[in-house]
Order: structure tokens, then C-alpha cells, then sequence
């Protein structure tokens, strides 16, 4: 049964009168009148009955009516209940993902979802959704598990960036680079280093932060360069007078490709749900803006 046509009928049984009830519902009388012979009909009973001008309720419609009430309280409660006890979307990735490309994905998803981000290692990201502490995950690090998802939704692309003195003072083997400093283990790419440095190619590295944005400070002030994702730069930049950006040097022949494969972890035994589908595309979309064609 409608709940709609019980609230319609407890507002006339409370008003006593249609026309006074269709204004108050903002329902035309005629569809109110035809609500309300469904109703009956659906009942087996007669609800209402004219009397001059107004109308009463039935003995039968008395009853109704607060069982009617009583109803509706339950629906109300019921909808509040589910409100409070609806948990956030958990989202488990790195500082690349939730400080740069999250945010403005999350911003195009609907606005009755809530969500978390954790901040996960690669290695831990698994194993948190593996846990059910997150429900699924980000990464360009994948560490592979027999239980879980790994969805190829696109790439970001890579560059070595810093402060245009320091990057026209110094050739580009003699660069100070500043790195995550927790290495990463175990990832199926071959990946050792978080910023997804290419391993075989040495580096001069005097500063190792655990921060992304500490590794961005230090190479504004001209002291370092990073490796990173030309997204993270770019949001960087983005409120930056021209001096103070951060620029990106051209790397030297038979550097290895500056990209990395993003992938979106669930758990195998979860279905692709709708949040997920969306999220799959917002974040397709976002990688498709940072990378042309």
C-alpha cells in the first residue's frame, strides 16, 4: 500500500473537509477524491461520507485513521533510524589520490552519499579492505591478492618538477630530489619508491618526507625537485604567482615512460554497485582531463 494515500486520508480525517485537505497537500480535489476510492477499494471499506458541506469519517474510517497514524509515525521513525545508522563510503588511498584527484571527483558524485578517505600505504590498502575497514581503494602500486579487484580505470602522468633556478643550475643527474620515505613492498608494477620513481635509474636523494605537501614546500623553496603526478603540480600551482611555481624539467633520453597505471580495488566477493559505477566513471573522467589525447 501507497503511504501516500494514508498521509492524504489523515489529513482529511483531520481537516473534515476535501477541498481544505487538497490545498493544504497541494493536490488537485479530484485526484485527492480518486486517492481516497482507491483507498477504500483497496480496504473493502467506506472511509468518508458527505455531510453538508464537510465530510466524517465512517466508524470504519475512525479506525483507519489511527491505525493510519500509527503507521505513518512508523515510517517516520524508520526513515530517521536509517539516516543515523548510514555509514560513509570508505575510500582507502595515498596522499597523491586524497589530496589531488579525490576531492574533485568526490565533488561530482550525488549529494546524499557520504564518504571517508583513509590514508593507506599500497599494502595496506589491501589489507584494510581485505578487513573491511575500508570498502574500496585507489592506487598505482598494486599489491595482488587472490580476493580482491584490481579495475584499470586510466593513467596519470609523471614528471620531475621544481624551482626553475634550481632545475637551470643543475644537469639533470646532479638534481637534489626529495622522496616519500616509506618504501613500498610487494606491489605487482615493480614499484619501490612511493612517488613511482623508475628503479634502475639513480637519483641524488638528500631529503626523504613522509608529507607530500613537506616534499612541495622544500622544492618551492628551490632546495629539492619531486617526482611525482602532474596533477598533484598543477593544484599546487593553481593559486601561485607565476614565480613561485613549480616547473617541470624535460627528462633525459631513454628515460622510462612517465606514467603509471591507476587501479580501483574492491573486494572480489562485492558486487560493482551503483556508487561504484559512478565513481569508476567520475574517476575515468578526471584522468581523461589530466591526460588528452
Amino acid at each position: 500500500m501507497e503511504t501516500d494515500k494514508l498521509k492524504w486520508f489523515a489529513v482529511i480525517a483531520q481537516t473534515s473537509h476535501l477541498r481544505r485537505a487538497s490545498e493544504m497537500l497541494n493536490v488537485a480535489p479530484g485526484t485527492l477524491s480518486k486517492a481516497i476510492r482507491s483507498l477504500e477499494a483497496q480496504l473493502k471499506v467506506k472511509l468518508i461520507q458527505n455531510e453538508g458541506r464537510g465530510i466524517i469519517l465512517t466508524s470504519e474510517g475512525v479506525r483507519v485513521a489511527r491505525l493510519a497514524s500509527a503507521v505513518l509515525d512508523a515510517v517516520l521513525d524508520l526513515s530517521i533510524a536509517s539516516t543515523k545508522v548510514k555509514a560513509p563510503i570508505r575510500i582507502a588511498s595515498f596522499e597523491v589520490f586524497t589530496a589531488a584527484l579525490l576531492p574533485q571527483v568526490l565533488s561530482q558524485l550525488e549529494n546524499d552519499s557520504s564518504w571517508a578517505l583513509l590514508e593507506k600505504m599500497p599494502g595496506a590498502i589491501e589489507k584494510a579492505i581485505l578487513e573491511l575497514q575500508a570498502d574500496f581503494g585507489l592506487t598505482y602500486a598494486p599489491v595482488p591478492h587472490p580476493d580482491l579487484d584490481f579495475l584499470h580505470l586510466g593513467s596519470l602522468q609523471f614528471g620531475v618538477y621544481g624551482n626553475a633556478r634550481l632545475l637551470e643550475s643543475c644537469a639533470f643527474d646532479e638534481l637534489p630530489f626529495v622522496i616519500p620515505l616509506t618504501p613500498v613492498q610487494g606491489d605487482v608494477e615493480q614499484i619501490r619508491n612511493l612517488d613511482g620513481w623508475p628503479e634502475d635509474w639513480p637519483r641524488k636523494v638528500p631529503y626523504q618526507f613522509e608529507l607530500l605537501a613537506s616534499a612541495l614546500a622544500i622544492a618551492q623553496a628551490g632546495k629539492a625537485v619531486l617526482y611525482c603526478p602532474s596533477v598533484v603540480v598543477e593544484l599546487h600551482n593553481r593559486d601561485l604567482l607565476a614565480g613561485k611555481r613549480l616547473d617541470k624539467m624535460a627528462t633525459p633520453r631513454g628515460f622510462p615512460e612517465s606514467s603509471r597505471r591507476i587501479y580501483l580495488i574492491k573486494r572480489r566477493s562485492d558486487p560493482e554497485d551503483r556508487f561504484l559505477k559512478r565513481f569508476a566513471k567520475e574517476v575515468r573522467v578526471a584522468l581523461k582531463a589530466e591526460n588528452p589525447q
